[in-house]
């Protein structure tokens, strides 16, 4: 399959000189193309706004008039080295030195040892055998031919730690038993096990038979609800259930109100329902964690309404709860040397100052403010502070989140693997998922083996828990959608569905404000400009959840209305050149990516020469923004009839071992020259064409090479740290 591509207004006899300096031998100076048809709007900007850009474009050596010299003609000379396209840091991904966190050792943390469970005495000693050594797959199939009476399943139901298990035991005797008649205990185990097992249809069934029964709903079991109800959006029915609780109930869990607004956070990115839901709390007098404080906090400074933020900071100042506003001074926080001087100073202060919960939430925020700023060898040392095995397994689980955020699979598995091994750490299923998270979003060109692996990792083991977790992987690779662990639905087979406005206002209609990756897919598949134009509008109304000046958001907002409304008069290069310097700071590889297309589409070399030359001085944050940079760059020297600079790259990147192509990189590179050669107009274009196929066919086998021996050197990897993660697993199973 070849790629159209649209040359614009070349003039037909324009020389392309310079063609024999790439590996390919044939090509002289004087190479023309085809005059190929053209009709854009903007065809004009290249000639009217030339002006624009001279003064931004590096200087380029003229070429010499070989007509007036007595010499004889020269083979064109080799590009001099300020025009030859220096990658050399584009093609460092950007990531943070999470390898600090693998260095010196983890003190071992003192923690309190579990209790062993009891084993029913109903179990014959060989079935109670398996209880013990937590054989639930084996212990399973045995109790088949057992008929157990109603009290018999709730004893090994309340006993069991498996929630696998129990709940295969509940769907064996779901009709043979009348759940409703059996004891409250065993209706909020049957609650966590429905919840634990994704079955949210059977949990609003067993809750409403459950609050028939009891007139103060167990924290735990009233917690799962508002969970259930919020991920199944049903946010209406959540907020109902919550309002009437608070105000009905003498005594609340502060446990209930965090779980609540982290939740409300996930599902709705509507600031309103968590200020309401404090609000009401703490006017029924019930007690509040420092830590749902602190987010509350985060929620309103951040996303909340003038009048929001006013409530809350006097609120905190009516219940002395100032020592809050440290995070104000993480904030403020911006470069390294700051949060250095932060650290050494008053970090050590403020630690002195908190008590142990407010310290514990105090070193949270701080690791992810170092994180934010790249001080990763700080964020380790707060790491070391931990008071606690509690506090440090909290913390820890921050600094995985960040690893995982930053695409490093290896160090994430590495430091699972050291501080099991240096300081105790049980294994947790969610350690293994979100594993696989980090590596399919690091390497998605080898998605689909990575996933196959780990699923048959999982599957190998006799584990029901273990085998659950292959089912939510495989549904998340069919959809998708990463969700958390406790997120997925078993038996969800919904395809994912492209945001729309009519959708958006639906959801907002049940309290479900969109977050802004759902504004940003839902301009980018905008079909009209009325469409457009109202999800503006929601944008500049809500500009704590999007703000249109941000550079790629505002890039994207004109380019659609360039696209979708033919009055639109405003020059698109006038436009991305004044983004280019306002914003020269934070503007990503993607976004001169995607202005190096436009360069490409409306051709206009002033421009993209501006482009280039910013956009090879950024580090990209990922494979896949590299891979789009080096295709726009090389799409852009074929445009302008420099095929000897688009084989100079090819070059180099033959000569980057780490450089990971993917199979449709390969393909499109390949398409785009052949389709240049294919548009050749010269004398013995021929011959010229079979050279550079020749040398397509060569550095595309070259860079398979480099794909599969980098996809190797991956896939091993992955075999070592599954393996060495197995034999961890099989020891705190024992």
């Amino acid at each position: 399959m070849r790629v159209e591509l649209d040359w614009g207004q070349l003039e037909r006899d324009k020389p392309v000189t310079n063609m024999n300096q790439g590996g390919v031998a044939g090509f002289r100076p004087g190479l023309r193309l085809k005059t190929i048809s053209h009709d854009h709007d903007d065809r004009h900007e290249q000639h009217a706004n030339n002006d624009v850009y001279k003064e931004l474009a590096p200087n380029e050596p003229q070429p010499q008039n070989q007509e007036l010299s007595n010499d004889p003609p020269q083979e064109p000379e080799s590009m001099p080295q300020s025009e030859r396209p220096d990658l050399s840091r584009l093609l460092r991904i950007s990531r943070r030195p999470m390898e600090v966190f693998l260095r010196g050792k983890y003190k071992q943390q003192s923690c309190q040892k579990h209790s062993e469970r009891p084993v029913p005495d109903f179990l014959p000693p060989d079935m109670a055998q398996l209880f013990r050594t937590k054989q639930y797959a084996e212990l399973y199939r045995r109790l088949e031919s057992v008929s157990l009476t109603p009290l018999e399943l709730e004893q090994l139901l309340l006993m069991s730690g498996n929630y696998t298990f129990i709940y295969k035991m509940v769907q064996r005797f779901r009709n043979v038993f009348d759940y409703a008649g059996l004891s409250i205990a065993f209706l909020e185990r049957l609650l966590l096990v429905l919840y634990m097992n994704f079955d949210y249809t059977e949990f609003e069934r067993i809750f409403s038979i459950y609050l028939s029964r009891v007139d103060d709903p167990d924290p735990d079991a009233f917690r799962l609800a508002l969970r259930v109800y919020l991920r199944t959006e049903n946010v209406s029915v959540a907020t109902q259930i919550f309002n009437q609780t608070v105000m009905s109930c003498r005594e609340l869990s502060a446990d209930i109100l965090d779980s609540y607004l982290k939740d409300l956070q996930q599902t709705t990115s509507n600031p309103s329902l968590c200020y309401m839901a404090y609000r009401l709390w703490h006017s029924r007098g019930h007690s509040i964690h420092f830590r749902t404080r602190v987010l509350i906090c985060k929620i309103m400074m951040r996303h909340g309404t003038r009048e929001q933020e006013k409530w809350v900071i006097q609120h905190m100042e009516d219940t002395k709860s100032h020592k809050v506003w440290f995070l104000d001074e993480l904030d403020e926080i911006e470069t390294g040397r700051q949060a250095r001087e932060y650290i050494s100073t008053v970090y050590v202060e403020w630690v002195e100052r908190l008590e142990p919960e407010e310290c514990e939430c105090f070193r949270k925020e701080c690791i992810d403010m170092l994180m934010r700023v790249g001080e990763v060898s700080l964020a380790r040392r707060v790491l070391e502070d931990a008071a606690s095995d509690a506090e440090f397994k909290n913390l820890l689980r921050r600094v995985l989140w960040w690893i995982q955020r930053d695409g490093q699979p290896e160090v994430y598995a590495e430091l699972l693997l050291k501080v099991a091994r240096e300081a105790g750490l049980e294994f947790q299923e969610d350690y293994f998922y979100n594993l696989w998270k980090t590596y399919v979003a690091a390497y998605p060109m080898i998605r689909t083996p990575i996933t196959r692996r780990f699923v048959q990792e999982l599957e190998s083991s006799d584990n029901f828990s273990l085998q659950r977790l292959a089912h939510v992987i495989r549904l998340d690779e069919k959809t998708g959608k990463h969700r958390l662990l406790r997120r997925s639905i078993v038996g969800d087979r919904a395809e994912p569905v492209l945001p729309r406005m009519k959708a958006i206002d639906s959801r907002m209609r049940n309290g479900i404000w969109p977050h802004k990756g759902i504004l940003t897919t839902a301009l980018k598949t905008s079909r009209s400009i009325e469409e457009v134009e109202q999800l503006v509008s929601f944008i500049r109304s809500n500009p704590k959840i999007a703000s249109l000046d941000e550079p790629s958001l505002k890039m994207l907002v004109f380019l659609k209305r360039k696209t979708l409304s033919p009055k639109f008069r405003l020059g698109t290069f006038k436009f991305l050149s004044s983004i280019v310097e306002g914003y020269r700071d934070s503007l990503t590889v993607s976004d001169y990516t995607n202005m190096l297309l436009d360069a490409v589409k409306f051709h206009n070399r002033e421009f993209g020469m501006v482009v280039m030359d910013r956009m090879t001085g950024v580090s990209p944050r990922s494979n896949t923004e590299l891979l789009r940079a080096v295709y726009a760059i090389i799409k852009f020297y074929l445009e302008q009839g420099r095929l000897d600079l688009a084989i100079d790259i090819l070059e180099q990147l033959k000569k980057d071992k780490t450089f990971y192509p993917t199979d449709l990189f390969m393909r499109n590179t390949k398409s785009i020259c052949e389709l240049y050669a294919h548009n050749l107009d010269v004398q013995d274009s021929d011959e010229i064409r079979q050279n550079l196929v020749i040398y397509l066919e060569h550095t595309i086998n070259v860079l398979r090479n480099q794909y599969d021996h980098v996809s190797t050197q991956h896939m091993r990897k992955l075999d070592e740290y599954l393996e060495k993660i197995g034999r961890w697993r099989e020891l705190v199973q024992r």
